[in-house]
């Protein structure tokens, strides 16, 4: 809940000029988050160098994992940095209103995830990916703040089995609670997908304007979160 009121908060105090504050209050929590680990003790080893963690992404048995990475990990750069600026830049330049959406998009995520059974809203496979897929479709496309509040929402039903993946809009791997080997490839693979979606938008806008780099990134991030959707629907089925 507190997640969900930092949107709103921010945007009322970058509508009164106070950038400077909302940049403080990151790095102070950033600092904050930090400090606990200081006296972070492990007791086991990263079995891998460097390089062979890397080589390790191309091994045929950590494919799906690191393939499900990337494509998770492009739609999390979408919600994480283009759908914010897409609604500012055409709906809402008004920091109070964008972060009032935001809020109120993660406070009905938040209720209906609750309500929902076991963490899963939609379990069918097909209905689940039509929903996340369509979903990102509808967003190029909202009348106003209560259209962006539903297509964010709608689109964040199914996927309640993805640790914090709209929202906070981005997505994390294992839920952030593993620190090992298997789990590092997998935040590499997320990472990797953040960064074509990036490059792919940069490529797209120096070619053919904002709007068509805008629709690019979105009809692309729908087709993956609809892949992604499908694939982990259909392996719970089949479980």
């Amino acid at each position: 809940t507190i997640i969900g009121c930092i949107p709103f908060v921010a945007g009322m105090w970058l509508a009164q000029g106070n950038l400077s504050l909302v940049l403080f209050a990151a790095a102070g929590v950033a600092i904050g988050a930090i400090m606990p680990l200081l006296r972070f003790e492990a007791y086991e080893r990263f079995e891998w160098t460097y390089r062979e963690t890397f080589g390790m992404l191309l091994e045929p048995i950590h494919r799906r994992f690191v393939l499900q990475g990337v494509v998770r990990g492009i739609e999390g750069a979408a919600l994480f940095v283009l759908w914010p600026l897409f609604l500012f830049i055409y709906l809402m330049p008004d920091f109070a209103v964008l972060g009032a959406v935001f809020t109120a998009s993660i406070l009905i995520l938040l209720a209906l995830r609750n309500l929902s059974h076991r963490g899963h809203a939609v379990r069918q496979p097909v209905l689940a990916s039509a929903i996340v897929g369509g979903a990102w479709v509808a967003r190029m496309t909202p009348a106003g703040p209560l259209a962006a509040v539903i297509a964010q929402a709608v689109g964040g039903i199914p996927q309640t089995a993805i640790p914090s993946l709209h929202e906070t809009h981005d997505v994390v791997a294992d839920g952030g609670s593993f620190l090992d080997e298997i789990t590092t490839l997998k935040e590499i693979s997320l990472g990797i997908g953040r960064l074509l979606l990036v490059l792919i938008f940069v490529a797209v806008i120096t070619l053919h304007g904002v709007d068509a780099a805008f629709a690019a990134a979105f009809l692309l991030a729908a087709f993956c979160a609809a892949s992604a959707e499908y694939l982990g629907n259909l392996r719970e089925e089949t479980l």
